[in-house]
């Protein structure tokens, strides 16, 4: 167990690694040259998110993704990571077992060996990537919130106001990166209200229901 602990954090370093050197080395495609141009560069500050997608979040992680190699490192070593992270942890809670290690290094095959087609719009570019991979993080945590506490629904979960306040602050970010995302959310919102009465979960719904009408 404390030898799993410690190659733990190094499997995860090694799959942000990996998964970021495949954002620093992407080259710009399709749409990316239009979020690199000076179209891209101007988005927001010309008053175009108004009337394009709704996807604020979205369009703003690929802007700066196609105009920086490093951030594109960050963000996709990053949400790479993250996912292995929470679907480890669904895991352990669902079969009982802490398979961290061999988990997570199963997910990081399955994300890189994902079929051609799937992985050309997902992982192939960045505009793609944007919109789609990190908005999979908040339904993920959400499915985690369900898994620990399904089976003694009357607990009372107890966070932080920090951690509360960024559970927010994600809840409201969530809905601006693909628009079934922000459906699918909305829908998880009403499953939670039917497991848990906390204060947390309440808020959350408010929020995730403001950030889908903007």
């Amino acid at each position: 167990m404390r030898t799993s602990n410690r190659i733990r954090p190094l499997i995860y370093l090694i799959i942000f690694v990996i998964f970021g050197l495949i954002g620093y080395w992407m080259p710009l495609v399709g749409d990316d040259l239009n979020w690199w141009s000076a179209w891209g560069t101007h988005y927001f500050s010309s008053g175009t998110f108004l009337t394009y997608d709704g996807r604020y979040l979205g369009d703003l992680l690929v802007i700066l993704m196609t105009h920086s190699k490093l951030i594109s490192f960050c963000i996709y070593g990053s949400c790479a990571a993250l996912i292995t992270y929470l679907v480890n942890l669904i895991s352990r809670i669902l079969f009982q077992r802490d398979y961290q290690v061999i988990g997570a290094i199963l997910m990081a095959i399955g994300l890189l060996l994902a079929p051609k087609d799937v992985f050309r719009q997902i992982w192939g570019w960045h505009a793609g990537f944007a919109n789609y991979v990190p908005s999979i993080i908040f339904p993920l945590f959400f499915i985690y919130l369900i898994c620990a506490y399904y089976d003694q629904p009357n607990k009372k979960i107890n966070f932080s106001r920090s951690t509360s306040l960024l559970i927010l602050l994600a809840a409201i970010l969530s809905q601006f990166l693909a628009e079934h995302i922000t459906l699918l959310n909305c829908f998880n919102d009403f499953l939670l209200l039917i497991f848990f009465s906390a204060v947390i979960l309440v808020l959350n719904f408010s929020k995730n229901i403001f950030g889908g009408f903007l």
